[in-house]
């Protein structure tokens, strides 16, 4: 009896393992072929929050959309359902812009790269997608995209019908609206599906090349969003920074620059560009830092810069001071509101591309001569009463030694 039992054991082995080197070889086919199309490495970029993220903010309204539904994760939920008429609108006016063009052009370039488009998502199960269901969506989700982002209605005349972007226009729905198309991670579509739907049904839009927009060059509109953030520079290698907020120095704001990262540090003046705060700030910097985690090839360029600010903000009042010199445009509802924003993520040590500031401030803190000039210029140049009285003074010297 034990030797059959040994036997038996044996053969259920056996057969497991088999499972198990089929299941394994069939997922490294896929990871080839996922690397070849990708041109050697994965193009994956759509991805769900990493579960301590999740867990840090406990807020889903950083992370699912409120309004509408954008690509596959969320797809079908009950209180996003008002919104696929819109999307069908959407579709309808931008086969209005282009006489003779059908449904079925936009399908057959759509399945064309259908596998392509799949390798975008980190998780899509094929069973509950089937390539009906996934051209469809990726066709009406491009379609109201092209839409909302290009004011299609104002190119119809006469309108169709009044678009969702007109009813919700000043209105809080339509930041809502905003909100859900471009900055959470997990309700995006790839932006080579837009540059699709441009060359097949909007080309006559953009007649001159220079002029039409290329979403694939970005992954997705949130890394469009992200790209516009940081600038022309990319950051990508890591080193750990202190804060410079302990150092005695002056804050100047950069007049005409939107580029977060165009900061300098020169004699004892900190000259950094204005950051706007509303409420969409929390949801953006959480899912691109969210996007940064997830995407490593992306670089770290906005969880440095949440790590540099918090070195910075520590307080209510750090937000006051950092208000009052024009560096900081609180819109939110208090100063403790936009301190708790850059608080709350604690990612100290990221600040790579601030190194040759954090340089800079270190070399300014170690001379004891400019920390003595610092306080002796913010002690007696920062108010034209004590600039006044301070000339004075020395007039008075100059008056008595003579």
């Amino acid at each position: 009896y034990c030797s059959n039992t040994t036997i038996q054991i044996q053969e259920d082995d056996t057969a497991a393992t088999s499972h198990w080197v089929a299941d394994i070889t069939h997922e490294y086919t896929e990871y080839v072929s996922l690397g070849t199309r990708g041109g050697g490495q994965s193009i994956k970029c759509i991805f769900k929050w990493p579960h301590d993220l999740v867990q840090l903010l406990r807020k889903g309204i950083h992370r699912e959309p409120q309004m509408v539904a954008i690509g596959s994760y969320h797809h079908g939920r009950k209180h996003l359902q008002p919104m696929e008429d819109h999307k069908k609108k959407a579709l309808f006016r931008l086969l209005s812009l282009s006489p003779g063009l059908e449904v079925s052009n936009f399908v057959e370039v759509l399945k064309q790269r259908e596998l392509l488009l799949r390798d975008h998502y980190d998780e899509l199960d094929t069973t509950n997608w089937p390539s009906v269901s996934f051209i469809k969506v990726m066709l009406l989700d491009g379609c109201f995209l092209l839409d909302i982002l290009y004011e299609l209605d104002t190119l119809l005349e006469p309108p169709l019908d009044q678009s969702i972007r007109k009813q919700l226009l000043n209105t809080y729905g339509h930041t809502v609206l905003i909100r859900d198309i471009l900055y959470l991670l997990e309700n995006q579509i790839p932006g080579l599906i837009l540059d699709v739907l441009i060359d097949v049904g909007l080309c006559e839009c953009f007649p001159n090349p220079s002029e039409r927009p290329m979403f694939s060059e970005a992954k997705h509109l949130l890394e469009l969003g992200r790209r516009s953030l940081l600038g022309p520079k990319a950051f990508t290698d890591s080193k750990p920074c202190d804060s410079p907020s302990n150092v005695s120095v002056i804050f100047k704001k950069i007049e005409d620059s939107t580029d977060l990262f165009d900061l300098s540090f020169n004699w004892g003046i900190f000259s950094l560009p204005e950051l706007v705060l509303d409420e969409t700030s929390e949801g953006m910097f959480t899912n691109m830092v969210a996007f940064e985690r997830m995407y490593p090839r992306a670089g770290t360029g906005v969880t440095s810069f949440l790590s540099f600010i918090d070195a910075l903000i520590d307080t209510v009042e750090d937000v006051s001071f950092l208000g009052n010199e024009g560096i900081l445009k609180n819109n939110l509802r208090s100063d403790e509101a936009a301190a708790k924003i850059f608080n709350k993520f604690g990612i100290h040590g990221m600040c790579d591309p601030f190194d040759k500031v954090q340089q800079q401030v270190h070399e300014y803190a170690s001379s004891n001569l400019n920390e003595w000039l610092a306080h002796f210029r913010q002690t007696y140049f920062t108010n034209p009463w004590t600039i006044l009285s301070l000339i004075g003074t020395l007039l008075l010297i100059f008056l008595t030694i003579l």
